[in-house]
């Protein structure tokens, strides 16, 4: 089997740093590729954060070397939150890397806390919720680029180490099971996760952000103080894609591809001149669909569901006070008087 990138996941005091090492005694062929190890070396200490792209510029260089002396790594950081993961994913990718195998380890947040009060490097409490936070909102899945996510637990100090190989050596058959269920799905042009995200990530913007496109014209003090950098902005582009990549990630802001997203939602009627009578207008999948892993809303009826509850909500008022009636069942009752037509169940699934 040609090398493997093992990236480990959870919040500090998780357990990251002890699991790879007990498995790299276990596998002394591994090679842990550590950012805190990497700090420790750029900038003479672990605590100090430091510049990022240099962190990133070692791990890339210690991974790259790994993979061409065919030895599999143990990537140790916290990788706490999707695009992180999504982003290092490409980019290990790019160095040869074939297969990535997701190790989560999910130990209860106040365990955590413990283990870090007792520490002498002790990580800031808050930073240690948000990123359980973040985990929690968005869990590890496949469709990241893994070919497995694991979830990892420690008794008495110790992993189960001939489990962990038995999760490795039924990657290649969990992967053909799982590929042969999503045959059953009608992909679409937004089945890729980062694509998908990217256009979610775009309506959240706008919402947000009213004039989004045209403040490099109407408040330009302002966007700057948005996109917080020096940038010179004068179309409407450069705007969004500036601002995609500051209040979200720069994975998520391709201006080749939010070109297309923006023309998309002009076409199904989110932005622009209303027709919300039309039927969502969206494209078939034009990628590899035999290698694709999917999301939750890869498949196409789900996607169209979920775009036509947004669209409702952009252009009515969806949500209103009503004694004795709960939330969700406030807005299903709003599509409901606005046309969409599916049950209660339908709409929490």
């Amino acid at each position: 089997m040609h090398p493997i990138c093992h990236v480990l996941i959870g919040v500090p005091a998780s357990g990251k740093s002890t699991f790879a090492k007990q498995w790299q005694q276990a596998e002394p062929n591994l090679v842990i590729v550590s950012t805190d190890d990497i700090r420790a070396e750029l900038f003479g200490n672990e605590e100090i954060q430091g510049n990022w792209l240099a962190v990133e510029a070692e791990v890339l260089a210690k991974v790259k070397q790994a993979i061409i002396s065919f030895q599999s790594v143990i990537y140790d950081a916290t990788n706490a939150k999707r695009p992180w993961r999504i982003d290092m994913l490409q980019k290990f990718a790019g160095l040869g890397v074939k297969t990535f195998v997701g190790w989560y380890l999910d130990t209860p947040l106040q365990e955590c806390l413990k283990r870090n009060s007792t520490r002498l490097r002790q990580v800031d409490q808050n930073i240690i919720k948000s990123m359980a936070q973040s985990l929690k909102d968005f869990e590890p899945i496949a469709a990241e680029g893994f070919a497995k996510v694991v979830r990892v637990k420690m008794t008495d100090g110790k992993f189960d180490f001939p489990a962990i190989v038995a999760e490795i050596n039924k990657i290649p058959r969990a992967v053909i099971n799982r590929r042969n269920r999503n045959l059953e799905k009608t992909l679409h042009q937004y089945s890729h996760l980062l694509d998908f995200e990217r256009l979610i990530y775009l309506i959240a913007l706008l919402s947000r952000f009213p004039g989004a496109g045209l403040l490099h014209v109407t408040n330009p003090k302002f966007l700057q103080q948005l996109v917080d950098n020096s940038q010179e902005i004068t179309d409407s582009l450069t705007e969004i894609s500036a601002l995609m990549a500051r209040q979200y990630h720069p994975i998520y802001a391709d201006a080749t591809a939010l070109a297309g997203d923006l023309e998309w939602l002009e076409k199904n009627s989110m932005i622009g001149d209303q027709n919300l009578d039309e039927d969502i207008k969206v494209s078939e999948y034009t990628g590899d669909a035999k290698n694709l892993e999917v999301h939750t809303y890869s498949d196409l009826e789900i996607f169209v569901r979920l775009i036509q509850t947004i669209r409702c909500m952009v252009h009515y008022t969806c949500f209103r006070y009503e004694e004795d009636k709960k939330s969700l069942e406030l807005l299903w009752l709003s599509l409901k008087s606005h046309g969409y037509f599916f049950s209660l169940g339908t709409l929490r699934k």
